[in-house]
């Protein structure tokens, strides 16, 4: 016992410590979830302010480059100076500012830093605005005359008619004020590095100068992430080299600008940012080994306490087991331990009381059980009895009725088949037509006799009601005659029906089947059944030959067909239900069947 409890005692140990360090996992793990999201946010932060400082200046060369003053082809050039020096004094274009024709050659600049007629076209963003007429900020481009790389910004100057006669734009380095400015506040308020790149992967700014103009090698990845405006985090393993030269792992927190194809990536090593999980994983060991030795040493001292006294009464119960009641309990331990052995004491006394209650009771059973079983004997050799008789009266009847089959109405055709067989050897009297035409009648009528016989009330009617009696015709008719059915039960009986019910239901479907088999000419067969909370609904439809149903009312026809959808309809109207058939010449035919359950069982209960 004081086994088990050790052992329960350190197994509950366990789970906790387990418990707690799963809990902190997670919460270290969401911690750096938390921290991820929080640098991707930064960059998102940092790429909108850098999104509309770029808009405010792009606006402004377009509003400038739609002012009605521009105009290319007359030899008035101060209002373009006048524009261009604006926009050199006002905006991001801290390396200058430009225009140039449709051919990408330089007209004007302010300040006089780009030579005459230099040719800029192998700047991919010139022909893009040349061809899509609409603004481009570029990725970072080297300028001979400047000799310094920079970033063009720039838009198209349209004729009246709207065609591009020319290009204005701006330019300004990695070194601008507003990079510089981003780049110094990004660094004062996170924990890692900040940096600008283009869609070529190269550090456009950077919150460390020996980097800018570095190039990510990612295969293509930032590059792929900026095309398709795909923000997320990324492992880099060439981040910022330690002294010894190796190249950490760092996280990355990239985010793409809409406007411009450049993002923004806010970085950490990846060892700085788990740096709490394996601080506190380390911590976290000595103290569930300390608490699971301090448990232990208390547990196995509350054991022994508890155990020794449970022990004593342990073995006061087997004396009692064995049948030694006279030998008292005695009190044991202490608190609950105490009580247990005082309440065990009073159970002693009460059981010695009892016993003899009982030995006397057992005498008084004895004589009641003599009597019962003599009751029971009798009752049960008059089931017997009256069960025989019952079983042979049914033998009795069903004997009765299949001789009176047999012997009469069997015999009766058989005997009027023999005699047609006797006029068809003599042709002068009947011609032979006729006599295979009665022949044929009285055959059919002799197989109708025997489906009759074995259709006069089966047992699975009353055995397993109408879910299986319904399936059970549809194989006795149709896959017997070569029809394929497909039985769907939306909603299944979940009681059994009222037997008046269940009877008038099987010889309503019986007669539904037989008529498909015999006059439908069908392939298919559909049945549905759906048994909702006040009504049973039964479909049956078929893809055969069909007919007109008006005419048939108005007329029945000869053999018959006519009548059994009357006697059909007067069956279900014995129990208030009801027949809709939809038919029509060579479209087969539907019959929807209506039984009101819950009506039907409540006139049952108070009839």
């Amino acid at each position: 016992m004081l086994r088990k409890i050790l052992i329960a005692l350190l197994l509950n140990v366990v789970i906790i410590s387990v418990t707690l360090s799963v809990i902190s996992y997670v919460a270290i793990h969401k911690s750096i979830e938390q921290s991820l999201h929080n640098r991707l946010a930064l960059a998102q932060s940092m790429a909108s302010y850098i999104e509309m400082t770029l808009n405010r200046s792009l606006n402004r060369l377009v509003d400038m480059a739609n002012a009605e003053k521009i105009n290319l082809y007359d030899d008035n050039w101060a209002p373009e100076q006048k524009m261009l020096e604006t926009l050199y004094r006002y905006s991001v274009f801290t390396e200058g500012t430009f225009l140039l024709d449709r051919h990408g050659n330089t007209l004007m600049t302010w300040p006089q830093r780009l030579g005459p007629q230099l040719n800029l076209t192998h700047i991919p963003a010139v022909s893009q605005v040349v061809s899509s007429g609409e603004p481009v900020i570029s990725n970072i481009y080297s300028i001979e005359p400047l000799q310094k790389k920079v970033v063009f910004i720039m838009a198209p100057l349209k004729n009246a008619d709207g065609s591009i006669a020319g290009i204005a734009g701006g330019m300004f380095g990695p070194t601008s004020e507003l990079l510089t400015e981003l780049m110094a506040s990004a660094k004062a308020s996170m924990v890692g590095y900040a940096e600008i790149i283009d869609v070529n992967e190269i550090v456009i700014a950077s919150d460390d100068r020996m980097r800018i103009l570095a190039h990510h090698d990612h295969q293509g990845i930032l590059s792929a992430m900026i095309r398709e405006g795909r923000s997320g985090i990324v492992e880099c393993d060439h981040g910022y080299a330690d002294q010894e030269g190796q190249a950490p792992r760092n996280l990355l927190a990239v985010f793409p600008l809409n406007r411009a194809p450049w993002a923004v990536i806010v970085g950490q090593e990846e060892q700085a940012i788990f740096a709490p999980a394996f601080t506190l994983q380390m911590e976290f060991i000595p103290v569930v080994l300390v608490f699971t030795g301090l448990t232990t040493f208390i547990s196995f001292r509350m054991g022994r306490k508890l155990i020794m006294p449970l022990r004593t009464l342990t073995g006061a119960a087997k004396r009692i087991s064995a049948g030694d009641i006279s030998t008292p309990v005695g009190n044991h331990g202490s608190d609950e331990i105490l009580e247990l052995s005082t309440s065990f004491e009073e159970m002693r006394q009460k059981l010695a009381d009892s016993l003899e209650s009982i030995r006397m009771q057992n005498a008084n059973l004895e004589t009641l059980v003599a009597q019962r079983t003599r009751q029971i004997r009798e009752g049960r050799r008059k089931i017997r009895f009256l069960l025989k008789k019952v079983i042979s009266s049914q033998e009795d009847e069903r004997r009765r009725i299949a001789r009176d089959l047999h012997d009469t109405i069997l015999q009766d055709v058989s005997a009027f088949l023999i005699q047609l067989d006797i006029c068809k050897m003599r042709p002068e009297q009947v011609t032979e037509g006729k006599i295979d035409e009665m022949r044929q009648i009285v055959t059919r009528t002799i197989d109708n006799i025997h489906t009759v016989i074995k259709d006069l009330r089966p047992s699975l009617v009353d055995d397993l009601g109408a879910n299986a009696s319904i399936k059970w015709l549809l194989d006795r008719h149709l896959t017997e005659n070569g029809i394929a059915y497909y039985l769907d039960v939306a909603s299944p009986l979940v009681k059994r029906l009222p037997p008046e019910i269940e009877t008038t239901l099987f010889r309503v479907f019986q007669e539904a089947i037989i008529n498909v088999a015999r006059h439908s000419q069908a392939e298919n067969v559909f049945v549905t059944i759906d048994a909702q909370r006040t009504k049973l609904e039964l479909t049956i439809e078929d893809d055969g030959i069909g007919f007109d149903l008006h005419e048939l009312r108005r007329q029945p026809a000869e053999d018959g067909r006519g009548l059994g959808l009357l006697g059909m309809q007067e069956r279900l109207s014995l129990i208030d239900g009801k027949m809709q058939i939809y038919t029509q010449p060579g479209e087969g035919t539907r019959i929807c069947l209506q039984i009101p359950v819950e009506t039907i069982e409540t006139e049952v209960e108070h009839g």
